[in-house]
């Protein structure tokens, strides 16, 4: 049986490998995990913040020093969320994107993955400042402020290496705003991630129960070929549905992810260039609050989906026919050949055992089909999470647009703004992931205890 996730040792160092997602027993891996050393994270394909999460936990509960290595981009911006990073869990290597700014290449891929050692990034950082180039002149895209953290354990080192006078001049306003673009773009990240990881979840969970109807039918007709329920075929159709509405509202929110890469690499040109001013810096802001407006699209299909697979998912969980049809099947009909190839439709461990046994194993198999079911549940809870989280940044993006108008007649500064967005995102942190990273990417601002705030790990998904 192929395993969706696993942690393999390879030459000395942990391989963290597949699919880390929230209904992942990480548990089973703490005694391997604990021994601490080097943790190579290259193969981990997809993630969920639980899923992080509960990795971090194991480490920060061991003894032992950890170094991470290889850690892909998107993987390791969510793994800077956590605090405490940079104590025992220690960085060693990740993946950082560049701008290829070579123009035979250029068309064929603008920006690509390289993979970095912390100290080398430190190290650049420390020369020239916190927005740097490598020797080659690929500019790396991103804030040493937020790439090398844990390295340096502070959020004003390296300086901001600003080159534009009026940015200079603004230099204040204009880190928040660049730090509030790249903490909307890590929660979006964050958000893609959890579609991910339920809709993974809900298909995987789905073909199961699928799987187990389609045999205890097919068992219960070679005992009474006069059984006409056939909900197998029907839940097998269901599921390309099922599918396509989670893949649609999962590539929207992929899509919303870009025009924030795109966002924070112009604000980043602008502090490098000699030209720009207010102007370009207000059409970023004008730019930044449309796009927090077109996540209405995807709340809105959020929703749908919430609607079109309870609709479906609820349908699977009628087994009342097949309990009935077993626990009545007469004796006489039973025979050990009929035992054996219903255990084996089953996929029973054994297949020796009374009728009477198997009929016990067939009805806790429909108990075990209920926990995938509410499984499913837990999962379509989560999608109502992410659209409340998207929400949330609606509502910042509604009082920037507000403030902008002030902003072009110059009837008010860039602080009133600022104070306004921060007062409504502090007010909107409703999960671990966004108070993680609202602290990571402000952390000079005080947390208070706000209502309606969940305790820490009570909201799943995040």
């Amino acid at each position: 049986m192929v395993k969706d996730f696993d942690i393999l040792l390879v030459d000395g160092e942990l391989v963290l490998k597949g699919h880390l997602t929230d209904a992942t027993l990480v548990s089973c891996f703490r005694e391997q995990l604990s021994q601490g050393g080097r943790v190579n994270m290259s193969q981990l394909y997809s993630v969920s913040w639980a899923g992080l999460q509960h990795i971090y936990d194991i480490m920060m509960d061991s003894p032992a020093t950890f170094l991470l290595c290889k850690v892909p981009s998107n993987i390791y911006r969510m793994f800077l969320m956590f605090p405490l990073l940079g104590q025992n869990i220690q960085i060693e290597s990740f993946d950082v994107t560049v701008l290829n700014e070579n123009p035979e290449t250029m068309a064929k891929q603008k920006t690509q993955p390289v993979q970095m050692l912390m100290e080398t990034l430190a190290d650049l950082g420390m020369e020239k400042g916190c927005f740097v180039t490598l020797p080659d002149g690929r500019k790396v895209l991103g804030s040493l402020h937020h790439l090398c953290r844990p390295h340096f354990g502070s959020e004003s080192f390296p300086e901001p290496n600003i080159v534009n006078s009026w940015a200079k001049d603004n230099k204040k306003q204009c880190m928040f705003w660049y730090n509030y673009i790249c903490y909307v773009r890590t929660i979006l990240e964050t958000c893609l991630l959890a579609q991910i990881s339920m809709g993974r979840l809900i298909e995987e969970s789905l073909q199961g129960i699928t799987n187990r109807i389609v045999a205890a039918e097919a068992s219960v007709k070679v005992l009474v070929p006069t059984f006409s329920h056939t909900r197998g075929r029907m839940l097998l159709s269901l599921l390309p549905p099922v599918y396509e509405v989670s893949q649609a509202t999962m590539l929207k929110t992929k899509h919303s992810c870009v025009p924030y890469d795109e966002l924070a690499w112009g604000m980043e040109t602008l502090f490098l260039s000699e030209t720009g001013d207010s102007e370009d810096f207000r059409k970023s802001l004008e730019t930044v609050s449309k796009c927090g407006t077109n996540l209405q699209e995807i709340t809105k299909s959020l929703e749908e989906v919430g609607v079109a697979l309870g609709d479906k998912i609820f349908t699977y969980g009628d087994v009342s026919e097949l309990r009935t049809a077993f626990s009545s099947i007469p004796k006489e009909l039973i025979t050990e050949k009929i035992i054996h190839s219903v255990r084996r439709k089953f996929k029973f461990e054994s297949q020796e055992g009374t009728w009477e046994h198997t009929v016990e194993e067939i009805l806790r198999d429909f108990d075990d089909l209920q926990k995938d079911l509410d499984r499913c549940v837990i999962a379509m809870q989560g999608f109502d999470l992410v659209r409340q989280v998207l929400e949330h940044r609606i509502h910042e993006a509604t009082v920037l647009a507000e403030e902008l108008p002030s902003f072009q007649a110059n009837l008010s500064d860039w602080g009133q703004a600022q104070d306004k967005v921060t007062d409504t995102a502090q007010k909107k942190l409703v999960t671990d992931q966004e108070r993680f990273s609202f602290q990571f990417y402000f952390p000079s601002v005080s947390l208070g205890s706000k209502d309606g705030e969940l305790s820490p790990g009570e909201a799943m998904f995040f």
